[in-house]
């Protein structure tokens, strides 16, 4: 009975034993599962937070379209959080240098130490840092531990890294940066961290190649607004001109305003050039302390060495400053100058030549208060401006000419009218012509004075006061001024009578004088009625302002006096053929 009950207990251990064996198998399978399923766990944990990553970096990316920046900001702190990096950074590559725009660390140390690192940036791309090889040779550069690597040893130095990776930016099959990360443990990345940093590299190539395509596409947008908006200024323009073919204050008005806007002045000028002045044709915007200092005598505008006109006269089309306090002439104390600056408080200029057949006919300036220098694109628009403004100029001209030689001819045909009225009555005639040419030539008062017998007589008169009317209409003799006439000068042009008054004892002469009381007679012309060679009388034109006779007015004064001369001629022939019959 021993026996069996040694056996039995032997296979009561054995089956103990085996019991237990299966235990220890199946809480080794257990803890094996168990480690799997915490594996997957991490595993899926961490690809989540990978895939979230991605989607904070897109979200990045659609918010901030224009600007990579945000995105390389974003990209490094999720590197360093998501792969238990020491310092991760972006590099960027414009084919000759590596610039660091963005970098990431919450290690103090390594935070001084990267800030001396970047601060050498932008460099050309270097073997000697793990950034620029992978930017060179086009491949990621994953070192587990830089002491083995010779390339990197400045590197280690620097920054106490022990593992470092770059992954290269590819963009259509060249590198244009890299993104890099280190520790300062050795032993490199997982391969879920390098696929993380690859991720991030394509979305940091993806964030530079939008922003590019962005910026692109709104300077598109801006260069077609920028081009509409001249094109409509433009078209503005030409319909002032349309609607005011003679009338050019409201056309360069407009084209002033335009270009001010356009190119973002503060305020401008447009003078017409007239021979050795300058004549305002619009001004927008003055400041009132400028306005006071140009209505004075030492303010106008004057054409001398240091002034956009003088530049403009002697050859120049643009006279473009960018800081007029840095001129010559301001240094020097030039008036206009000065008075821009330290009255108008003009920084930046802009001056454009308007020229008719090579000659200056005048010029536009623009103005800004602070120093800004215009681009290309308005220096071409304020010449564009510059040429309609000549065109519409000549426009004027034409028509002004086309005007008064209509005027012209339409005053000769109604004094020959006139004569042919009255064949053998003067004084229509006289009336006539007197009435013409003050309508004509900016006549105030004038007359139409006989010659006979040694003697003057007024025989039509307009405008004039009437003490001189009672004097001039007896018969006196000749003035200084007559006699000129009377001894074969073709006409007498006195710019201004008061400055040289003569023959004071002539009864004409001492008429003036005695009406002098009243702002008349300061420019007088003098047409003599001659047939042959002989003076028959002459007409007197006078203005009450100090203001030369243009040729065309002396020519139609002439073309006057000749059709006096005739209607004289046919009256006298009329006279003694009445006489002989």
């Amino acid at each position: 009975m021993t026996a069996p009950h040694g056996d039995a207990a032997a296979d009561y251990q054995n089956t103990i034993e085996l019991l237990r064996q299966q235990l220890d198998a199946a809480l080794a399978e257990r803890a094996k599962l168990a480690e799997q399923l915490a594996r997957r766990d991490s595993q899926y944990s961490e690809r989540i937070n990978h895939q979230g990553a991605a989607v904070d970096v897109l979200n990045a990316m659609v918010n901030s379209p224009d600007d990579p920046q945000p995105v390389f900001d974003l990209i490094v702190r999720q590197a360093v959080r998501l792969c238990d990096g020491m310092v991760a950074g972006v590099f960027t590559y414009d084919g000759r240098l590596v610039r660091h725009p963005a970098w990431y660390s919450e290690d103090k140390d390594s935070i001084a130490a990267h800030n001396q690192f970047a601060a050498q940036f932008p460099m050309p791309p270097s073997r000697g840092q793990a950034s620029g090889r992978a930017i060179l040779d086009g491949r990621a550069v994953h070192v587990k531990d830089v002491r083995a690597d010779p390339y990197l040893s400045d590197e280690v130095q620097r920054l106490k890294e022990r593992t470092i990776i770059a992954v290269p930016l590819i963009r259509d099959g060249r590198a244009v940066g890299a993104m890099a990360m280190n520790r300062r443990e050795p032993g490199g990345f997982s391969d879920s961290q390098i696929s993380l940093l690859e991720t991030f590299s394509r979305h940091a190539v993806i964030a530079i190649t939008s922003s590019e395509t962005y910026r692109a596409l709104q300077g598109r947008t801006a260069d077609l607004q920028e081009t509409l908006e001249q094109q409509t200024a433009t078209a503005d323009v030409l319909q002032v001109v349309n609607a005011n073919p003679s009338n050019l204050t409201p056309v360069f008005e407009t084209m002033l305003d335009h270009a001010m806007r356009l190119c973002e002045a503060e305020f401008g000028e447009l003078y017409r050039f007239d021979g050795d002045r300058l004549v305002p044709l619009a001004l927008i915007g003055i400041p009132r302390p400028l306005v006071e200092y140009r209505m004075t005598d030492q303010g106008a505008p004057i054409v001398r060495p240091g002034t956009n006109p003088w530049a403009l006269l002697h050859g120049e089309d643009i006279v473009h400053t960018s800081d007029l306090i840095n001129t010559e002439a301001y240094r020097e104390g030039e008036p206009s100058r000065r008075a821009l600056v330290d009255l108008g408080g003009v920084r930046t200029s802009l001056a454009v030549a308007l020229r008719k057949d090579g000659l200056l006919a005048g010029m536009l300036v623009i103005y800004r208060q602070q120093v800004r220098p215009f681009t290309d694109r308005q220096v071409a628009l304020l010449q564009n401006f510059a040429a309609q403004a000549v065109i519409a100029m000549e426009n004027a001209r034409l028509l002004t000419e086309q005007r008064e030689a209509l005027e012209r001819q339409t005053a000769t045909a109604e004094v020959l009218q006139v004569i042919n009225a009255s064949p053998g009555d003067l004084s229509p005639v006289y009336d006539a012509i007197l009435e013409k040419a003050h309508t004509l030539c900016g006549v105030t008062h004038g007359n139409l004075t006989l010659y006979e017998d040694g003697l003057v007589r007024a025989v039509a008169m307009r405008g004039s006061p009437g003490p001189v009317r009672a004097t001039i209409s007896e018969p006196s003799r000749p003035s200084a001024r007559h006699q000129r006439l009377i001894h074969g000068e073709r006409l007498v042009h006195v710019l201004d009578i008061r400055a040289e008054q003569t023959d004071p004892d002539n009864a004409w002469t001492q008429a003036a004088l005695d009406a002098s009381g009243a702002d008349w007679r300061r420019t007088g012309l003098w047409i003599p009625l001659r047939r042959d060679t002989r003076v028959m009388g002459w007409i007197a034109a006078f203005r009450n302002e100090v203001r030369a006779f243009t040729e065309k007015e002396i020519s139609l004064l002439e073309n006057f006096a000749a059709q006096a001369v005739i209607a004289m001629e046919n009256a006298r022939l009329l006279t003694e053929q009445r006489e002989a019959l």
